[in-house]
């Protein structure tokens, strides 16, 4: 128990710095525990860190975020979010932080597009993933941070971290895989798998 909080304590300090993470009053907007059900359509375009955690958003529509291009950092934890329309992330070149964790993802398709190509730290943990697609993660060039841990993921295509070069940190931890893939050590980058 102590190993794993040592752990989380050091991912979350890691994933901070990394991601430059920014809590300037100024850019931050939340949302949180608004009892939404989805995504506001006027959001500001100046703000670089938005949060929605802790509401009822069951989905992302196709160009939700297209006129926020300065946003560095998005969170939508803990809401009841299941469907990710494949443009949903479109616009967002400078996101480095992505927090979709604690929520009813169960497929990781291909909706992290190419604009999204500077993001560092991705936390998917807490969803019910079975299914991580051949080239979902094939955008995400620039990834140090991905978090799997808590989902129910059986298996993982041999090839789905390989454009993921950049990688550091990769939490795995209670899924139901049996025995890491050999192509997981391949990166050369990587100091921590948690498994």
């Amino acid at each position: 128990m102590f190993r794993q909080a040592c752990f989380l304590v050091t991912i979350f300090c890691a994933a901070c710095c990394m991601a430059g993470k920014n809590h300037n009053h100024k850019t931050h907007t939340t949302y949180s525990n608004k009892s939404l059900s989805r995504i506001p359509s006027n959001l500001s375009v100046t703000r670089t860190s938005l949060a929605f955690d802790h509401n009822h958003i069951r989905n992302i529509t196709n160009n939700t975020f297209v006129g926020s291009k300065q946003l560095t950092s998005l969170t939508i934890a803990f809401n009841n979010l299941s469907l990710i329309e494949a443009n949903a992330f479109r616009g967002l070149t400078h996101l480095s932080r992505l927090n979709l964790d604690y929520n009813k993802i169960t497929t990781v398709e291909n909706y992290f597009v190419p604009d999204l190509g500077n993001l560092t730290y991705l936390d998917l943990a807490g969803n019910d993933i079975r299914i991580i697609s051949q080239h979902a993660l094939d955008h995400l060039v620039k990834l140090k941070v991905l978090i799997l841990g808590k989902n129910s993921i059986s298996s993982i295509h041999k090839h789905a971290f390989t454009k993921l070069t950049k990688l550091q940190i990769l939490d795995l931890q209670s899924n139901e895989l049996t025995v890491p893939s050999q192509y997981w050590f391949t990166f050369s980058k990587l100091t921590t798998l948690n498994f």
